[in-house]
């Protein structure tokens, strides 16, 4: 199991070495204990879950649901990420199936979390995935959205039109370098 470390143990390791963990594992960011922290206090006693977790690794440290559509253990997708030669996610027993919608209905957060969310696909769209989350749908029906992510990857998500705010944190690692690392905040 892939713990929250430091983020001064991250930058001993130097980006290719970090970027080739994340592949390997099937994560896209990598959890700090200051990221976790940071979390921590925007949670602060609210109802909250991940949502497209994962591995797991950033719910289970903030002790909330941990919720993923598992789609990369769908035989299709499956195989679709054997062609490009890149490794799937390997599902821990904790994480809950269910996709981000279902998941917020089921649970009622205030808050959710999520990192490297892809937004759903639909005609006309040169980027997305047609088992994407609706990211605006989820903003609009919680008190807080959090997506931790890139701004080379996800600036073509439609959703981002209505951001409440883009965060830098020196603590943020992902596979878009830290340089584009961010956190992408929606608010009521």
């Amino acid at each position: 199991m892939v713990r929250p470390i430091p983020s001064k143990m991250v930058e001993e390791c130097g980006f290719e070495q970090l970027r080739m963990f994340l592949h390997k594992y099937g994560l896209y960011t990598m959890p700090t204990t200051e990221l976790i922290a940071y979390l921590a206090g925007i949670i602060a006693g609210k109802r909250a879950i991940e949502i497209g977790a994962g591995m797991g690794v950033i719910g289970r440290a903030l002790g909330i649901p941990t919720t993923d559509n598992k789609m990369q253990s769908w035989p299709e997708v499956k195989a679709y990420y054997d062609l490009m030669r890149q490794p799937t996610i390997r599902y821990p027993a904790d994480i809950i199936e269910l996709d981000a919608h279902e998941a917020v209905k089921r649970y009622r957060p205030q808050v959710v979390i999520g990192s490297y969310i892809t937004h759903k696909w639909r005609p006309g769209m040169d980027s997305g995935n047609q088992y994407g989350v609706d990211n605006l749908k989820i903003a609009r029906k919680v008190e807080a959205y959090y997506m931790i992510g890139s701004l080379t990857t996800h600036l073509q998500d439609p959703a981002m039109k209505y951001l409440d705010g883009i965060e830098r944190h020196d603590f943020l690692y992902t596979r878009g370098g830290k340089e584009n690392s961010v956190i992408f905040r929606w608010k009521r």
